[in-house]
């Protein structure tokens, strides 16, 4: 999910997914990703104290889960210096507004995202 995206993404050219990677946004403009000043916004909200909530589950995700896997298999993966903290947060809003759950696995659907197009015509 997150991490197989970010991994793609890293690897650049040399993915199979890199002509459906460039056409998605660098990341997506959710509220986990805002300023502080932004977030103070919501405050009185239920969404203040999930934003809180969102960023402590994705750092500790990256601190216990992702950051040392990199760190282990580093020397075989070319791509690593493209996998930083905040590569995997840009990644985590694209699977985060993006994935279709089937059959209890969340995952991109390169067609699935003509269903989010908003025509102006």
């Amino acid at each position: 999910r997150t991490h197989t995206v970010m991994y793609e993404r890293a690897r650049g050219v040399e993915s199979f997914w890199h002509p459906y990677l460039q056409i998605l946004p660098k990341q997506e403009p959710l509220p986990q990703f805002w300023t502080k000043e932004d977030v103070r916004l919501l405050k009185g909200t239920e969404l203040e104290g999930s934003v809180s909530f969102d960023r402590a589950v994705m750092k500790e995700d990256w601190n216990n889960t992702v950051a040392p896997f990199i760190a282990q298999h580093c020397a075989s993966l070319p791509c690593c210096p493209g996998m930083t903290f905040q590569s995997f947060k840009e990644c985590a809003s694209l699977t985060s507004s993006r994935a279709f759950s089937i059959d209890r696995t969340h995952m991109l659907v390169p067609l699935g995202d003509l269903f989010n197009h908003v025509s102006d015509g």
